[in-house]
């Protein structure tokens, strides 16, 4: 990128294209003349041996336009520069960027006919639920869907409202998206909260969302957890069975129904073809025993545990029951 930088507004934009030695192929320019009220801005979105995609904004005063701009890898010429319709501009200025409260999700997926992005939607600057875009790679049009909290998740998560709060002021919190092939998706949220008392965060249940290729509700699963005052307990995922399905590994600290001690479970969750299973193995013991998950290949764990009885740590890569 090059651009010329006044303070308050830059002008001259250029997204040029270098080869191995450094040497300029292609320069597209934008926002030539850009000054404080009316200018151009460019978010790329994804790039391929053969096109960079990307989304144009255009600004004249509090007007702002959106268009998905495609430029040829080899020359840099315009493919297609089309505009974008259907979501708020707050949902379109910010959708390459999918955060929660505590961490930056990955937002985007790229198949071999289209890329599935996936972001907040915003209303009168409010966040108001999820929204999601489709490229077609072939034909370059747009598809645009949202998700509202209140019209589309109330029949299946209790007490919540328009900005996504539930039960208890908690909101709900983005964790983790998955994305499937025919462009349904998954959106697995937490319960959280700030305690303004001591500014930390508490969490509680999981709540997994999923969608039908047109992005309408499918249906929604709560899993239940202790109140924590951490935002780790949420582990991570893995994409099982060529992409069709998948498995996401969360933790909770719990007393055991019989010893009445507490320890940390690890609870492995699959959801295949539909269907949802749960597995919960115990990671830890009072004192002397605890094991760490990490993710590891398609259809394993890797753990790591540590046994004060022992005289080495032990690493284990275990297979997945599915």
């Amino acid at each position: 990128m090059e651009y010329n930088h006044y303070g308050k507004y830059i002008n001259k934009n250029s997204f040029i294209k270098f080869d191995e030695n450094k040497k300029e192929i292609w320069r597209y320019s934008y926002n030539t003349n850009g000054d404080k009220k009316v200018f151009s801005s460019l978010e790329l979105l994804e790039k391929d041996d053969d096109r960079i995609y990307g989304i144009l904004k255009k600004v004249n005063d509090d007007k702002k336009a959106f268009s998905l701009l495609v430029l040829d890898m080899k020359t840099g010429k315009e493919i297609s520069n089309q505009p974008i319709t259907g979501l708020s501009d707050d949902t379109l200025e910010n959708i390459a960027t999918f955060s929660s409260a505590t961490r930056i999700l990955d937002g985007d997926k790229t198949f071999d006919d289209k890329i599935v992005i996936v972001g907040r939607n915003f209303e009168d600057k409010l966040g108001t639920g999820f929204a999601r875009m489709i490229i077609d790679k072939s034909t370059l049009d747009v598809n645009t869907k949202k998700i509202d909290y209140l019209s589309n998740l109330s029949s299946y998560i209790p007490r919540i409202d328009r900005l996504g709060y539930v039960e208890k002021s908690y909101h709900l919190q983005p964790r983790d998206v998955f994305f499937m092939k025919d462009g349904s998706v998954g959106l697995l949220l937490e319960k959280q909260k700030i305690d303004f008392n001591t500014g930390l965060a508490k969490t509680t249940d999981l709540v997994y969302i999923y969608t039908d290729k047109d992005f309408k509700i499918k249906g929604a699963k709560i899993f239940e957890k202790e109140k924590s005052l951490s935002t780790g307990d949420y582990l991570f995922s893995q994409y099982i069975n060529d992409g069709n399905d998948v498995v996401f590994f969360f933790r909770d600290y719990q007393k055991d129904k019989e010893t009445k001690q507490k320890a940390w479970k690890l609870f492995i969750n699959t959801l295949i073809k539909g269907e949802f299973k749960q597995e919960v193995v115990t990671i830890s013991e009072k004192d002397n025993y605890v094991v760490t998950p990490y993710i590891a290949k398609e259809g394993y764990i890797l753990l790591r545990e540590f046994n004060a009885k022992e005289k080495f740590n032990k690493v284990r890569l275990e297979r997945l029951n599915y």
